[in-house]
């Protein structure tokens, strides 16, 4: 039957069973068939970043390769409000290990600011002048990959890192305390700019959505039209006219 593989990203919370990390989650499967889907519900009993591939009697299945992001009650508040919030001049701060998987012997000390649109990194200028060193668009082609546990093990400074790839510009590798935070809020907007959901239906229901409630706040006064049944067919009967005159071969 089905089967699902979690592993941990980096460091494991102190309170969580080091040997045996089934003992920190629980799985619950639930198949439609009328609309032929899974739906899975995971239960974690701690923060983290998690890797999930799902099987099916030993094959993978399509999308099932995902990460999970795992927030406490705080970081979960403030995900939400960054969100919600108009005002996305919210920073965190990280430093720069890596670029193109080559690593920086002296770390930078960057700002790292994530809205609707653009991830965008900034580097300190004298400390306090921030500068813009990188731009990323908020897209689906925009990657947050995270350090695998056995790399962080070998490393004690990889501990909170992940890697920002587009595919166009050199890919850059950052760490930061606030690591599981800029991801969630990153794939939150993501997920809203895409409408919810990765389905062609849930994209065309939410558009509608967005069309009505638009409307609503854009009234709109009445036009009143009035239209004269006998004069309706003329443009018909012209047409026809014409396009008998067209096929005649006598005319």
């Amino acid at each position: 039957g089905y089967e699902i593989e979690i592993c941990q990203f980096g460091s494991r919370s102190q309170e969580s069973n080091l040997d045996i990390i089934e003992e920190n989650y629980s799985v619950a499967l639930d198949y439609d068939w009328q609309t032929r889907r899974i739906t899975v519900q995971l239960k974690f009993l701690y923060e983290g970043c998690y890797h999930a591939k799902m099987r099916y009697q030993g094959t993978e299945l399509n999308n099932g390769d995902f990460d999970i992001i795992v927030l406490n009650s705080a970081d979960s508040t403030l995900v939400h409000k960054n969100v919600a919030s108009k005002n996305h001049n919210v920073c965190y701060e990280a430093k720069l290990i890596g670029v193109n998987s080559e690593r920086i012997l002296k770390p930078k000390k960057i700002l790292c600011y994530v809205s609707p649109k653009q991830l965008i990194i900034k580097e300190l200028i004298l400390k306090f002048i921030p500068k813009r060193i990188y731009t990323f668009r908020l897209c689906p082609s925009t990657k947050i990959n995270f350090v695998s546990e056995s790399m962080a093990k070998q490393n004690e400074n990889l501990d909170g890192s992940f890697v920002i790839d587009d595919g166009c510009q050199p890919k850059i590798e950052l760490v930061s305390k606030e690591r599981n935070v800029i991801a969630a809020t990153f794939a939150q907007f993501l997920l809203k700019n895409m409408g919810g959901s990765e389905t062609f239906k849930d994209k065309q229901d939410f558009f509608y959505h967005e069309i009505r409630k638009y409307h609503q706040k854009h009234y709109h006064e009445k036009l009143s039209m009035k239209v004269n049944r006998e004069n309706a067919y003329v443009p018909l009967e012209t047409w026809k006219t014409n396009q008998n005159a067209h096929h005649d071969p006598l005319q």
